[in-house]
């Protein structure tokens, strides 16, 4: 997926995915694609950072 993303973007072409149900083949339509995001070229399950927990450590903190 990420050679495809970068070769998309050298190519200043667009890149969409479509994601079907199960495992057989089917016809999909076009309100089924979507932008490629940055997850799915993971190949895991991203992590949810608690972006306000991590404020509240680092608040008032200089680093010398």
């Amino acid at each position: 997926m990420q050679r495809f993303v970068g070769l998309c973007e050298q190519a200043a072409v667009g890149l969409r995915r479509a994601y079907a149900s199960g495992r057989h083949h089917r016809r999909v339509s076009i309100s089924q694609f979507r932008d490629v995001r940055p997850e799915d070229l993971l190949g895991r399950v991203p992590i949810e950072i608690d972006l306000e927990s991590v404020r509240k450590q680092i608040e008032g903190r200089v680093v010398s």
